[in-house]
């Protein structure tokens, strides 16, 4: 069983880690748990649901906002196919697509 909640000064969970270090087995591996739970919770009511693969951090980034400020383009591709809210704006305000705009001018 996986905790998503976000841990620590951060509030940072497994699949924010994997996001940061590109780590794609392991967020293959979450991303199917993420799924289980998801079939296993299809009982709640829509509104009491959530996506655990855009949980946001302490400061509101998710894994894909984290994928993409550490230059993670394989983990950002990976967590973009298994659903994640390409919309979700960091904590900041900061779209993914200035993220993007950010990692090609540095």
């Amino acid at each position: 069983m996986i905790n998503w909640r976000p841990k620590g000064a951060a509030g940072w969970n497994q699949l924010h880690l994997a996001a940061s270090r590109g780590d794609i087995p392991s967020i293959a591996k979450l991303i199917d748990i993420a799924r289980k739970d998801s079939e296993d919770s299809k009982l709640q009511l829509s509104s009491q649901r959530e996506n655990r693969l855009d949980i946001r951090t302490q400061n509101g980034d998710t894994a894909l906002h984290i994928a993409l400020k550490k230059n993670q383009p394989e983990a950002a591709r990976k967590l973009i196919q298994a659903g994640c809210d390409v919309h979700a704006l960091g904590g900041s305000g900061v779209s993914l697509l200035v993220c993007l705009q950010v990692q090609t001018h540095v």
